[in-house]
């Protein structure tokens, strides 16, 4: 089975496109994620967005991560899949889009791109984490999927890959799990960011949803007010603009450049 594909990056946060608007794709969709995100032996990517038809939105987005497994929704996926519905004809400038998490606004201008988020929730601040005798103080906030917010003085030195993956399966966020954001504070409402991502289980280059809980945690901490301009590990910057209440936020949007990597035919065998 032949599939034809676009490719798109967002700060370095890469994806394969799949238009599935006639339903063409086979049904073991994560089988097939699984296939082509592996890097060096397919197309390789962090996850796949497939565009689908939608009874109440410009069209639907469905999104995976590279093991497989479908998120409720990935906020530099959903600049992403925006710039490929116009691509394909599918949307205009100003459009909807329906995920799993609810309904999402987006505007495409070229390469930069705005998708408005929901509003967030499982907010805490400041909470004591301990893993395997290491206690870190942390926040959470889930900004369309969960994640972990630790504030540092120098993320260059954040033991991501070790802290990370045991912070992502800690039994306080059972059975999902959650991805884990190492920050710094800059100054001058700037935030550096790395990501340790659930279902690609490493590093990556840049996280929008990330970038929102980052500013989000930041702010209510006192240490950054919106817009909020979060670097990327990709060397991207993600703007996050927002209101902030005193228990949450609302009109929380992220802003990044999309840009076209390639696109293709891969073969799909079995």
């Amino acid at each position: 089975m032949k599939l034809n594909f676009v490719k798109l990056s967002a700060s370095g946060n890469d994806f394969i496109l799949l238009d599935n608007r006639k339903e063409i794709l086979p049904p073991d969709l994560p089988h097939l994620v699984r296939g082509i995100c592996r890097r060096r032996l397919s197309v390789g990517a962090d996850g796949v967005l497939i565009l689908e038809q939608s009874q109440i939105a410009d069209f639907r987005m469905r999104y995976f991560n590279a093991d497989g497994g479908e998120a409720p929704f990935c906020g530099n996926g959903a600049m992403c899949i925006a710039k490929f519905a116009q691509i394909l004809g599918a949307s205009e400038k100003e459009l909807t889009l329906e995920s799993p998490d609810g309904m999402h606004e987006a505007r495409v201008r070229g390469e930069s791109i705005m998708v408005k988020l929901g509003e967030p929730s499982e907010i805490r601040l400041d909470i004591p984490v301990e893993s395997e005798g290491e206690r870190v103080e942390a926040s959470t906030v889930n900004t369309g999927v969960p994640h972990l917010v630790i504030i540092l003085t120098d993320v260059a030195q954040a033991p991501l890959l070790s802290l990370g993956r045991k912070l992502r399966y800690h039994p306080l966020f059972a059975p999902q799990g959650t991805n884990v954001d190492f920050v710094q504070v800059l100054g001058g409402n700037r935030l550096r960011m790395r990501t340790y991502e659930r279902g690609v289980e490493e590093e990556t280059l840049a996280c929008g949803t990330g970038a929102a809980a980052s500013a989000l945690i930041a702010a209510w901490k006192g240490l950054a007010q919106p817009p909020v301009e979060v670097e990327t590990k990709g060397g991207g910057v993600l703007k996050v603009y927002f209101k902030t209440t005193e228990k949450t936020a609302k009109d929380v949007w992220i802003e990044g450049k999309v840009k076209l990597a390639f696109e293709g035919t891969v073969i799909i065998t079995s």
